[in-house]
């Protein structure tokens, strides 16, 4: 199997040209001839044919084309320019002809008002990386496509004619000016497994009419990141429940998440939420029985919201760093058997233990850095694979030393960076930063300490050039 790729700058014989045509496809062939003489092949690019012009008229630029599509002898075709007479060649004449030869097409730049999406296209993939014009998709039946993505348009709603298309797979529209969504024409596309609405102006989600009569149950992604939504039912979503995997509301400006039903989503994996102006969440009524990771990082958390392990049994990833938080009972994830670590850095931590005895199999990490801890301890803890803990940009004052007489991973690293360790107790547990092949400990090390640091210790047997920072008492 080979596979052919073609760019080019493409000229449009109108006020705005279209640039950086990419065409794509696949050739099920042992061997292909090489281009015709007249195709010129220059190898400016490693691996790629360069062809400074094509000129699409009336005759002659098929052959080109063709040429290019029967040979195997480069990896990609590189078209510096190709020149487009509307009058003689229409833009969706153009596309249906190169559909014959080509799988994929790829606009790099897209300056035309209307994309057209005839039923004699047979292409497989369309996307436009960048396509600043363009209002209106000119869309009549098509069973062939099965990704569109566009990004960077003028189009400002996903357009009912999208039901047109019935093996449509892959939808995507970013960077565009798109307010409303309308759940009911996902509803109405029976393929489409990929929703990608990221970095739009959304902020109305209207229903779909019934769960019942949705004909898509293959919905795996739906992409809402980075838009402006500000009031979330993830009730809305429940036509879509039985097989989504993967829900990103990131960056939004939500200030309120809840659900109105109960609802089980079986396959989700993944919900990200972070960069949000959320002070807590109500997902009570949300069962999420699969392994889950839940993103609420950067948000206004005063505490720990409640994550109840009925509906959600099997978490495995909770982030919830650049938050306001002060205190932190670790004890209260004791439910959640298959956690894997603890993400609370960039907080205001002033106090994290455990109240109870604590056992977590599955916690290979514990990120608290730049919080306002004076001291830390994992008293009632038992963590057998804990390997990695940052306390760094914190305020310490002593050496974490009693961490390794916990129930840890054999080989627990702290870092306790950017804290003001008093150096007698670095001098006390030196044998904790020196070890030859794999240190405990990882403290300020720098050749001249500066302040706020007004102390240091050598390290000769291990590092004659640096010093560990501290600070005398």
């Amino acid at each position: 199997m080979f596979s052919n790729r073609i760019i080019s700058d493409f000229q449009h014989n109108s006020p705005h040209p279209l640039a950086g045509l990419i065409f794509n496809t696949y050739l099920h062939c042992g061997w292909c001839n090489v281009p015709q003489p007249n195709v010129r092949c220059r190898t400016d690019y490693h691996g790629a044919c360069t062809l400074n012009q094509l000129q699409v008229t009336t005759t002659g630029w098929m052959d080109h084309l063709r040429a290019i599509y029967e040979s195997s002898r480069y990896a990609m075709v590189i078209i510096k320019r190709c020149k487009l007479a509307e009058s003689i060649v229409p833009m969706g004449r153009f596309l249906e002809a190169i559909g014959v030869l080509y799988d994929d097409v790829t606009f790099q730049h897209y300056h035309e008002p209307v994309l057209p999406i005839t039923s004699r296209m047979v292409f497989e993939s369309i996307a436009l990386s960048s396509a600043p014009r363009l209002t209106q998709l000119a869309i009549t039946p098509n069973g062939h496509l099965q990704r569109l993505y566009i990004v960077e348009s003028g189009i400002n709603h996903v357009p009912a004619t999208v039901l047109k298309l019935p093996r449509l797979q892959m939808l995507g529209i970013e960077r565009s000016p798109i307010r409303v969504l309308d759940l009911g024409l996902v509803c109405g596309l029976p393929s489409l497994r990929t929703l990608q609405l990221s970095r739009n102006e959304v902020s109305l989600l209207l229903p779909a009419p019934s769960d019942t009569t949705c004909a898509n149950r293959d919905l795996r992604d739906l992409h809402l990141d980075r838009n402006r939504l500000t009031v979330l039912d993830v009730a809305l979503f429940a036509p879509f429940a039985s097989t989504l995997t993967r829900l990103l509301l990131d960056q939004n400006g939500l200030r309120s998440v809840r659900s109105s039903r109960t609802i089980e989503f079986p396959r989700l994996t993944l919900l990200t939420l972070d960069g949000n102006n959320l002070s807590s969440v109500d997902i009570a009524q949300l069962h999420l029985p699969a392994r889950v990771s839940i993103f609420l990082a950067d948000n206004q958390f005063k505490q720990v919201p409640p994550l109840s392990s009925d509906s959600i049994p099997d978490l495995q990833h909770v982030y919830l760093t650049h938050n306001g938080l002060r205190t932190l009972d670790l004890a209260t994830f004791g439910v959640h058997r298959h956690l894997d670590g603890f993400y609370f850095a960039d907080n205001q931590l002033e106090t994290v233990g455990a109240s109870r005895h604590l056992e977590l199999v599955n916690v290979t990490s514990i990120d608290l850095a730049r919080n306002r801890l004076e001291t830390f301890s994992l008293a009632n803890c038992s963590f057998p694979a804990l390997a990695s803990v940052s306390l760094a940009n914190n305020r310490l004052r002593y050496v974490p030393a009693d961490m390794f007489l916990a129930n840890v991973g054999p080989s627990l690293h702290v870092i306790i960076t950017h804290n003001p360790v008093r150096c007698s107790s670095v001098q006390q547990n030196m044998q904790l930063f020196i070890h030859p092949t794999l240190p405990k400990l990882t403290g300020t090390v720098l050749a001249v300490c500066h302040a706020p640091y007004n102390g240091s210790i050598g390290m000769p047997w291990m590092d004659k050039l640096n010093s560990i920072c501290c600070l005398d008492e």
